[in-house]
């Protein structure tokens, strides 16, 4: 039987319909698992030194996107 080379079978799977965005999706998936594996070992590292602090953000900082301003000097 014949050997199928790299460009027939990227033809082969690009004959498909859905083939393009499937493999798009399945792209951005593995991109995201990546991204939370390597924020998960960042956060797990941070925490095993003993430097991961949690911070909060206070209301006034986000609320100015109404039309209010987030500073008082900024009118």
């Amino acid at each position: 039987m014949k050997e199928m080379t790299w460009k027939s079978r990227l033809n082969r799977l690009f004959a498909h319909r859905f083939a393009l965005p499937v493999l798009c999706w399945c792209a951005a998936l593995v991109f995201w698992l990546v991204q939370g594996a390597v924020a998960f070992a960042g956060d797990s590292s941070a925490k095993a030194k003993g430097t991961l602090t949690e911070t909060s953000l206070p209301m006034e900082s986000w609320q100015g996107s109404r039309g209010r301003t987030a500073h008082p000097r900024a009118s």
